[in-house]
C-alpha cells in the first residue's frame, strides 16, 4: 500500500459546507422535479470531466466516444488506467480510514499486524477519534473511486440509470440462484 501524502487529505471536506451541501440538495430536487435522474446527471458530469480532460491534455478517452468509435485495445487500455486509478483512490481510502489527521506512518498500523498500534487501532469504533472533516474526507475518497467506476460503466455502454438497474438486477438474480446452487 503506497504511502499518502496527509496534505492531500481534508483538501475536499472544505467542499461541503452548508451553503454548497443546500445548493447540490436544490440541484437534486430540481433534477427530480423536471424528471431528470440524478444518476443519468452524474454520468454527464463525469463525461463531460473527461472531455475536458482531453481538450486539456490529450491524454485519455472520452469515454462515450471511446464507447462509439474506439478499438478493443484502447478499451483495454482505458480500463486498466482506470483500475490503476481505483487502486491508488483505495490505498488513499485505506489510510483515511485510520484518520486523515495521523502520519502515514501511524495510518499503516491499520493494516500492518507489526505496528504496536495495530490492536488500539482496529477495535477503534468507525468514527473514533474523528472529526467531521475526516469522516468526510473519508467518503470523498469513495466518490474519487466512483469518477472512474463511471469512466467504464461509459465507455461499457452502461450509460443510463435504467441500463444499470436492468443489468445490475439481472446479475444480482443470477448471484442469488448461484448461492441456491452453491456455485
Amino acid at each position: 500500500i503506497q504511502m499518502t501524502n496527509t496534505k492531500e487529505f481534508n483538501s475536499c471536506s472544505k467542499l461541503a459546507n452548508a451553503e454548497t451541501i443546500n445548493a447540490m440538495n436544490m440541484l437534486y430536487e430540481k433534477l427530480k422535479k423536471d424528471g431528470v435522474s440524478p444518476f443519468d446527471y452524474l454520468l454527464k458530469l463525469q463525461n463531460s470531466l473527461q472531455t475536458e480532460l482531453v481538450t486539456r491534455y490529450g491524454r485519455t478517452y472520452v469515454p462515450s466516444e471511446l464507447y462509439k468509435t474506439g478499438k478493443k485495445g484502447e478499451l483495454y487500455d482505458f480500463i486498466k488506467d482506470q483500475q490503476d486509478c481505483i487502486n491508488d483512490e483505495m490505498n488513499e481510502l485505506f489510510h483515511s480510514i485510520s484518520g486523515t489527521h495521523l502520519t502515514p506512518s501511524e495510518q499503516s498500523a491499520i493494516w500492518k499486524k507489526w505496528k504496536s498500534n495495530y490492536d488500539n487501532l482496529r477495535n477503534e469504533k468507525i468514527n473514533d477519534n474523528l472529526d467531521e472533516n475526516s469522516q468526510l474526507e473519508r467518503s470523498f475518497e469513495m466518490i474519487d473511486i466512483m469518477h472512474f467506476v463511471f469512466n467504464m460503466l461509459i465507455c461499457l455502454g452502461v450509460d443510463s440509470e435504467q441500463k444499470l438497474f436492468t443489468l445490475y438486477c439481472l446479475k444480482h438474480a443470477e448471484n442469488l440462484k448461484r448461492y441456491d446452487e452453491n456455485y
